[in-house]
């Protein structure tokens, strides 16, 4: 919300009212027309739920002028998000931080996202080869 202010109440006083936006913002416009109020809802509220999360999470709040779409997404290593809210249950990608595989040639497999250490590299047939590289 916003609360009107007029700083000048002689009667010949025109143009030199303001809006201000309401706590926790603290924008104001210009003489004479509304404010544009931004809130980044990470810093207050809510939002600061995201680094109390267990384990901790990034908050992000990618439009500050629109009330309520901040998200909670999962620390890097891990992959998950939530608007609103805390994410539920992070899952361990350990493809995501994990080169090897690829460095290899190989494709990494993570057969269970939500435990550790339950990734392996697989063998990837040449594509380029296509079926003679079988024979």
């Amino acid at each position: 919300g916003q609360t009107c202010v007029d700083t000048d109440l002689a009667p010949g006083s025109r143009g030199d009212w303001k809006c201000v936006c309401q706590e926790p913002s603290t924008t104001e416009a210009v003489a004479g027309a509304v404010a544009a109020c931004e809130v980044n809802e990470c810093s207050f509220g809510d939002g600061t739920a995201c680094k109390d999360a267990v384990p901790p999470q990034v908050c992000v709040d990618g439009d500050t002028t629109t009330p309520g779409d901040w998200q909670c997404v999962c620390a890097p290593g891990t992959v998950g998000s939530a608007t609103g809210a805390v994410v539920a249950a992070c899952e361990l990608d350990e493809c995501t931080a994990n080169t090897d595989c690829e460095a290899a040639g190989q494709e990494c497999v993570d057969k269970d996202l939500t435990a550790a250490d339950t990734w392996y590299c697989r063998c990837v047939l040449p594509e380029e080869h296509g079926d003679d590289a079988l024979q």
